[in-house]
């Protein structure tokens, strides 16, 4: 469950780029490059004051880009992914 909202989270910068709503660390990355998503699926989690946060593709599209890994600390507004 997320403070920013109790089912999934989602935030974009840009049309193509899933993005990082608040400052966290990536704990598992769902999709890999050339996957197909669609809206609303889980595509990475993150820990994000001490909750799981789902992060959720905006769109239905192509994995074209993914810009981080397990492990990663990323701070808000960071690229997560571009889905084309």
């Amino acid at each position: 469950m997320s403070l920013l909202n109790p089912a999934q989270v989602a935030f974009v910068a840009g049309d193509d780029a899933l993005s990082a709503p608040i400052p966290g660390l990536i704990l598992e990355v769902r999709v890999k490059v050339g996957d197909n998503v669609s809206a609303g699926q889980i595509v990475a989690v993150m820990e994000a004051m001490k909750m799981e946060n789902n992060l959720i593709a905006q769109k239905d599209g192509v994995v074209k880009d993914i810009r981080v890994q397990k492990g990663t600390e990323v701070s808000t507004g960071d690229i997560i992914m571009i889905i084309h």
